[in-house]
């Protein structure tokens, strides 16, 4: 999830629960979960309360990838279209949720590489008009990315 000004983001994976694992104790929630790494993702827009503006919530579809953190989000000044910073992987052909991350310690040397991605948002067409590693991110593995809560609505300089 991320926030803008007047936006609530909400990125939904492509995942699906075994609930009958879960519930009867097989499995942990998360070996509970099967993912689709090469399905398109939905993007879920809502305005703030405090928006502006306000208008009625909309869904994207959003080429296939898959979400792990959001660092930030903002509306760009010059283009007008939502933009959001996340951590995640490109597509795969991971059927497993936590695929080499799962057991008792992830194999670094085999666990997929996390990326810093940016997608952008017009708002107007309501459609994805890009979706990419993040300018300058192309040789960085980050996990958890992060800025300053005073600028979390805000485009950061590169």
């Amino acid at each position: 999830m991320a926030l803008t000004e007047n936006c609530i983001m909400l990125k939904v994976n492509s995942l699906k629960m075994n609930q009958l694992d879960f519930l009867s104790g097989l499995k942990g929630p998360a070996a509970s979960l099967a993912m689709d790494g090469r399905s398109n993702v939905t993007l879920h827009v809502f305005p703030r309360p405090t928006a502006k503006n306000q208008f009625e919530p909309y869904i994207v579809e959003v080429p296939a990838c898959f979400s792990i953190h959001f660092s930030h989000a903002y509306e760009d000044e010059e283009t007008s279209n939502i933009v959001a910073i996340f951590s995640g992987w490109p597509p795969s052909d991971s059927k497993d949720f936590l695929g080499a991350w799962g057991g008792f310690a992830p194999l670094f040397s085999v666990i997929p590489t996390t990326l810093i991605w940016k997608l952008e948002i017009d708002p107007v067409q309501k459609k994805c008009v890009h979706l990419g590693v993040a300018p300058g991110a192309a040789n960085a593995c980050a996990e958890h990315p992060l800025v300053h809560p005073n600028f979390s609505t805000k485009k950061a300089k590169n």
